[in-house]
């Protein structure tokens, strides 16, 4: 009598909970089959599972997440996914906010990762919509992601516009001013919107959007984040030619990436290269103790060669450099936004060998600085014009006889002189000529009337 007492009291406290311990391991079946290797069974398993739990609850919730997960990386099913994703959003006030936020962060990442733009934007655009009116959190994500997808799509440029004003607008408080609480969020809104700028190439706007990032109060600035403000600002002074500034903020981008274990620092370090380049400095970036440790990295063997080759003043070596393409490894002129500089930095070192290379004589041939410098002779005029404007060069060229005729200046013998002294005295007598001729016009006029 006791044991089958004992046996009824089992029976009835596990009637109550073995519908949900049921469901689990269905759950846990279902997965198995498609750990096995046998998606549709696991879907099917699964669809039984979201069926028969009633009410609603996790383990529906469960499965039709992973049902989407199996559709989208395992099957490329992208066309069945949209009803099931919309039978998900259901469950919105079912599961706690936590994992609600989690799943759909999960499933818009899935979507992002199969590279199918109308599927991903579907996918957000049907999420927004689920969710228009709250402002949540989870709102704000999204807005940001979809907001990214439209970065590179001019065609969206409005779209973009509208999406960063929404999200401006979730960081402020009800009478406009910055929500202290939302700093993380604000610098979000301006990373994308100084993105949106940058493909523009709209610098008086990116400006703008730099300084007031300075101004956000956020305790822990988020390293991603700060990277792509970083960089948009690198990339905002390389447009205006301020390279020393560049090099600074693009360094700052670097380290913030690499804080964020990104892989955005090694084109950013790139980019910090060229800008130190441009900005004639003598110093080797990748001496430096954040940089050292990428010095021998496959990707940036090509830069650290070029600063080297830079540095040396090998013409030969730099433009071999520039041109070498390595299979499997996009070479430096295959990055549009590198290729934009290549040649003004072919132009500083070019003017810095043609400099020295001339400084002995009063009279050298456009053929001996082609053949030196491996350009042809008319990139060398242009090249000569362009440094006599700029007034690295005291000279001329004699075009019948091809040559550049160099001035020596009277009181070093150099040519070009490049002691500053010498260039203070130049400057003054070349004032006093423009001086005298002046007064002799004037004197000249008014001797005429006179007459």
């Amino acid at each position: 009598m006791s044991d089958e007492e004992e046996y009824d009291f089992s029976y009835e406290s596990n009637d109550e909970d073995e519908p949900e311990a049921n469901l689990e391991n269905d759950y846990e079946d279902a997965k198995g089959l498609r750990d096995d290797g046998k998606p549709k069974a696991a879907i099917t398993a699964f669809a039984k599972i979201a069926a028969e739990e009633n009410p609603k609850g996790i383990w529906g919730f469960k499965s039709l997440k992973m049902t989407l997960k199996t559709m989208c990386k395992v099957q490329k099913n992208y066309a069945a996914m949209m009803p099931i994703f919309k039978t998900l959003l259901t469950y919105a006030k079912i599961i706690t906010p936590r994992d609600w936020d989690k799943a759909l962060t999960a499933i818009l990442g899935y979507v992002s990762g199969a590279n199918e733009f109308v599927l991903a934007q579907d996918f957000y655009e049907t999420t927004l919509e689920a969710l228009k009116g709250s402002k949540s959190i989870t709102w704000f994500k999204t807005n940001i992601k979809l907001g990214k997808m439209y970065l590179d799509n001019p065609e969206k440029t409005r779209i973009l516009n509208g999406i960063i004003n929404d999200c401006r607008k979730y960081c402020q408080n009800d009478d406009g001013s910055e929500d202290p609480k939302k700093g993380t969020q604000l610098l979000e809104v301006y990373a994308l919107e100084m993105q949106m700028y940058t493909t523009q190439k709209n610098t008086k706007k990116l400006k703008v959007l730099f300084a007031l990032t300075e101004k956000v109060k956020n305790d822990v600035s988020p390293p991603h984040i700060m990277g792509i403000i970083k960089e948009c600002g690198g990339k905002m002074y390389l447009i205006d030619e301020d390279y020393a500034k560049a090099g600074a903020s693009l360094f700052e981008a670097f380290k913030a990436y690499d804080d964020a274990g990104d892989s955005k620092k090694i084109t950013c370090l790139k980019y910090m290269v060229l800008a130190n380049m441009l900005a004639k400095s003598t110093i080797n970036p990748f001496d430096s103790p954040e940089c050292q440790p990428y010095k021998s990295d496959i990707e940036l063997v090509a830069m650290t060669n070029l600063v080297n080759a830079y540095q040396l003043k090998d013409v030969a070596e730099f433009d071999k450099i520039l041109r070498k393409n390595v299979p499997g490894r996009p070479g430096i002129l295959e990055d549009p936004f590198m290729r934009r500089y290549i040649d003004d930095l072919l132009k500083n070192i070019r003017t810095d060998v043609l400099i020295a290379m001339i400084r002995p004589y009063t009279r050298i041939s456009i053929a001996s600085i082609a053949t030196q410098l491996n350009i042809p002779e008319p990139d060398v005029i242009q090249l000569v014009v362009s440094c006599i404007l700029d007034g690295n060069i005291t000279g001329r060229i004699d075009q019948v006889a091809q040559l550049l005729i160099l001035q020596k200046d009277k009181k070093c013998g150099q040519a070009p002189c490049t002691n500053s002294a010498c260039e203070l005295v130049h400057d003054r007598h070349v004032a006093l000529q423009g001086w005298n001729r002046e007064i002799d016009s004037i004197f000249r006029s008014v001797a005429s009337k006179l007459v």
